[in-house]
């Protein structure tokens, strides 16, 4: 999807109405949930708490809420979703270092907190939208395609589902 302003929209229709109603009950419930998990990491290494979206012929629905992106898009959520050719709306938060940085994004001294919302749609079709949380005036960085660990990560998952599907 090279088609910015459509991944755009819905990040808007997400942040303006549907995210504040439900987001915050679910992640109490996750936390809660993790704090009871020995196996869960402790608050200080969690990386953010992540959500999925679908969007579908007749409106947006929340789908779920994980750990981290990496749990998000290993979710049966996200696989039914890839199964019926929805629009997957992934929102996560998290480090971003600058690009010269080449260790894990929290490591970095001038690292930036950041919200990331990765839309896809169909096979390998990706829009991602980064806000700098220090900085909420200034205008996000849009990009269509995208690259990185995440993305290759999502694709990965799109195509093991599509392929458990023949």
């Amino acid at each position: 999807m090279q088609d910015t302003k459509y991944a755009s929209l819905l990040e808007a229709i997400i942040f303006g109405s549907i995210r504040p109603k439900i987001e915050e009950e679910n992640e109490r419930e996750l936390v809660r949930l993790m704090d009871d998990d020995d196996d869960a990491p402790e608050l200080e290494e969690r990386r953010g708490l992540s959500h999925l979206y679908r969007a579908m012929n007749d409106g947006i629905v929340y789908a779920g809420v994980a750990p981290d992106p990496y749990r998000a898009i290993g979710s049966d959520n996200f696989a039914e979703a890839i199964r019926s050719e929805d629009t997957l709306v992934v929102v996560s938060h998290g480090w971003a270092a600058p690009g010269e940085w080449d260790g894990a994004p929290s490591d970095c001294p001038g690292r930036r907190r950041v919200r990331m919302t990765i839309v896809i749609e169909g096979l390998g079709k990706f829009v991602s939208i980064i806000r700098f949380l220090d900085e909420p005036d200034e205008a996000p960085v849009v990009e269509g395609g995208g690259s990185g660990p995440l993305r290759d990560a999502i694709e990965s998952r799109m195509l093991e589902v599509v392929s458990q599907m023949n």
